[in-house]
């Protein structure tokens, strides 16, 4: 999502929290704020953990946790501590079977694995991110889907590389980059590119 749909998501959850005082309104307006500061510097930064709190607070607060609570534990995944990842996921992990016979199961599913890895990545924690990848590679390919499975193999490379564990990482990312470029997801691609910049690895892309 470019940045001014972005502003333009903002602004129309801005008015229905207004005009309704919905909590789920409230919710995805936080969320794309955090999104919003995430997108100009693609590093996680203390105005989006700011904006996700409300939320953290909010789950940390619910004893049952259906697909509404999944959903909203995966759109902030990026801007929790890893030991706070960590006890979610235990807890959404635990709750996903429940939920295994609804359409959104699989995109949720895989979807907290891959960002589990994200999250890790940018801890440096590179055996848990590359743990977490492997899981949701397998996700991918189980349910089809491409564009996760592409996220997915670029954080396992990355993490491969800097545990030394190269074999044909590079190749891996190389093509993943293309791939991005090609579909032109340039927000991913400039997610990615400001990783490959923070860990020292040079690719031709």
């Amino acid at each position: 999502m470019t940045q001014k749909n972005l502003r333009i998501w903002l602004l129309q959850q801005k008015i229905y929290t207004k005009k309704t005082e919905n909590i789920t309104y409230y919710h995805y307006m936080l969320i794309c704020k955090a999104l919003i500061s995430y997108s100009i510097s693609h590093v996680v930064n203390d105005d989006m953990i700011q904006f996700v709190t409300p939320i953290k607070e909010y789950l940390f607060g619910m004893d049952n946790w259906y697909l509404y609570e999944l959903k909203l534990f995966n759109n902030i995944i990026y801007a929790l501590t890893v030991e706070e990842a960590l006890l979610f996921s235990r807890t959404s992990l635990r709750r996903l079977g429940n939920f295994q016979y609804f359409l959104e199961f699989q995109h949720i599913e895989q979807n907290i694995y891959t960002n589990l890895s994200t999250l890790c990545l940018e801890h440096e924690d590179f055996q848990a991110a590359k743990n977490f990848a492997e899981i949701a590679i397998e996700k991918a390919k189980k349910y089809t889907l491409v564009y996760e499975k592409v996220c997915s193999e670029l954080n396992h490379a990355i993490a491969r590389i800097k545990l030394g564990e190269d074999g044909n990482a590079y190749e891996v990312i190389e093509k993943n980059m293309l791939i991005l470029e090609y579909l032109e997801f340039d927000s991913l691609h400039g997610h990615f590119s400001e990783f490959l910049k923070k860990f020292e690895i040079e690719v031709e892309v």
